[in-house]
């Protein structure tokens, strides 16, 4: 099984922008657009992490695909 992580897009970015606006953003996230963003925080990645296991019903994953981690490179 496999997830793919750092692209923040749809449900994922409405709630992160949620979580923005409450005050509690994730950190070193990038807003791409207006319906979309990047991170590759650990606090970002834990959290997907987490709801990709509780969304699948699975106790592990097998691997984790990280999205365009270049973004990151300044």
């Amino acid at each position: 099984v496999s997830t793919k992580i750092g692209t923040l897009q749809g449900r994922v970015f409405a709630d992160a922008m949620k979580r923005e606006h409450l005050g509690h953003p994730f950190p070193g996230m990038i807003k791409m657009s207006e319906q979309m963003a990047h991170c590759i925080s650990p606090e970002y990645l834990e959290f997907q992490i987490t709801t990709s296991l509780r969304r699948l019903n699975l106790e592990h994953i097998d691997f984790v695909f990280l999205q365009a981690p270049e973004m990151m490179l300044t």
